[in-house]
């Protein structure tokens, strides 16, 4: 484990070092919100459904990019930590009606007036869609016996793009056609290019991104992990990899080293920054803690594919019952540190574990671990604790339970892990299923450096009020 104390204020390809404003671009977040799908479930005591809809509300982080020459409308993309490929729906894919070319595009307030800092704004759009069921805007035909092929999304809300009316659009051949698919079985499938992207002015030339020709998701992705994570490398086949955003704006000299870091906010807060090239010592307490990157591919990469760290134990603090501390397990797992993801998966042994020490039971129907709710000292003042390089971080248990429509009824939104991978045996399976996705839930607590070329993260303890005074210094 490496110290890094907060004198330091940028990452250089040198090290952690002074760097100059020039080597920094900056997107700043907000938060905008949407509610989750209820899900029914039987009661056991009485012939009717309970209808349990959960009432908190979870978000994806996006930012409108517009693409092409000339510019075309934004599109809104999920900035996910989590993968690594760029994707837009292709005007192709739209339901009629659904997408349109006709209006101007509008640049957002950039978060510092000084021309050396290049702000780049997202918007923190919540679906209840995304990463927990294939989108509602997928329209299939009615069923005739035949499976179902997409005929269209609507792509009024986030929009899409249309190389056909790009002048500066350039279709590549990379080897192979793009396709993906995520956790929550949307996927997209289309073809490679290279585009200028345009992002509140900031003008990023050049950039490789796939167009989709077929997708079941009205949102597409702006993912800005590992290169190894796209999807050309991830199938093990091909083994080519290409600059995604993060590695384009060092070549563009945007910034100086191939990292970035990411300050969500509290779950209660509209705002947050994902800040490229250096590290603002406002947003977190303390001493920044670096880990390395765990391999856990190590059949067929050599280096880590994915922002993977070991967690070392989990326990739960000052819940009543349990006195000052209670340790879950002190048992290894890897888990990825993903702001794609909203809520969190474990290892099931782990999430069920939790689970009862908090007396809440799984609801299969539901989805969801399904208890009484504890009261608002509990909510208030209990923490899970995650224990990682031999520090202890807290996320305060009021992110961990969702309320219902049922005022006695609360959910425990921690979901043993489930993979929508392929396994040639039980060995490769068992492996794969001690592991963890850690979602907004944890990440909000933190501060969090990804650092792309050292393969390593520094986590701190986030500082909302350092970050709520505005301090513009890096």
């Amino acid at each position: 484990m490496v110290s890094t104390t907060k004198a330091v204020i940028g990452i250089t390809a040198a090290g952690a070092s002074m760097i100059s404003a020039k080597s920094i671009v900056q997107f700043d977040l907000h938060k905008h919100q949407g509610s989750i799908n209820s899900k029914s479930v039987v009661s056991k005591d009485s012939s009717k459904d309970l209808s349990f809809e959960l009432l908190n509300q979870q978000s994806f982080f996006s930012v409108d990019v517009s693409i092409g020459t000339p510019v075309q409308n934004p599109v809104t993309l999920l900035i996910d930590t989590g993968s690594s490929d760029m994707w837009v729906n292709g005007a192709s894919v739209c339901l009629p009606g659904t997408y349109s070319n006709s209006s101007a595009f509008v640049s957002k307030k950039k978060r510092y007036a000084s021309s050396v800092l290049e702000g780049f704004e997202l918007t923190a759009t919540y679906a209840s869609t995304y990463f927990d069921q294939v989108s509602s805007d997928f329209i299939a035909p009615t069923s005739t016996g035949v499976a179902a092929v997409a005929t269209g999304i609507n792509c009024s809300t986030y929009g899409a793009f249309n190389p056909d009316l790009s002048s500066s659009w350039k279709q590549l051949n990379l080897g192979e056609p793009f396709g993906i698919e995520y956790v929550d079985t949307s996927q997209a499938r289309g073809v490679y290019g290279t585009d200028s992207l345009s992002i509140n002015g900031v003008s990023v030339p050049n950039t490789t991104f796939a167009v989709a020709s077929f997708s079941n998701s009205s949102q597409g992705v702006l993912g800005i992990s590992l290169p190894r994570d796209e999807s050309l490398f991830s199938d093990f086949t091909n083994g080519t990899t290409y600059n995604n955003l993060p590695q384009t704006l060092k070549a563009d000299g945007l910034i100086s080293k191939v990292s970035y870091s990411l300050f969500l906010n509290s779950l209660c807060d509209q705002s947050g920054s994902l800040l490229f090239g250096a590290v603002n010592p406002d947003w977190y307490t303390g001493e920044l803690n670096t880990v390395p990157l765990v391999n856990i591919y190590p059949g067929f990469s050599d280096v880590p594919i994915e922002f993977d760290i070991t967690v070392n134990g989990v326990g739960i603090a000052d819940f009543p019952t349990l006195g000052d501390r209670k340790t879950i397990t002190k048992t290894n797992f890897p888990g990825v540190l993903d702001s794609g993801t909203t809520l969190m998966q474990l290892p099931p042994d782990l999430a069920f574990a939790l689970a009862d020490e908090l007396d809440f039971v799984w609801k299969e129907a539901f989805g969801y671990f399904v208890g009484g709710c504890p009261s608002t000292e509990q909510l208030r003042d209990s923490s899970i604790v995650f224990n990682i390089g031999g520090i202890n971080y807290y996320a305060p248990l009021n992110n961990f339970i969702y309320t219902t429509s049922s005022p006695d009824v609360c959910a425990f939104v921690v979901s043993p892990f489930e993979s929508n991978g392929h396994f040639n045996n039980a060995d490769d399976y068992s492996k794969y299923n001690n592991y963890a996705i850690l979602g907004d839930v944890l990440l909000t607590s933190l501060f969090v450096v990804y650092d792309l070329e050292s393969y390593e993260i520094s986590l701190g303890v986030a500082n909302y009020e350092g970050y709520a005074s505005g301090s513009s210094d890096v």
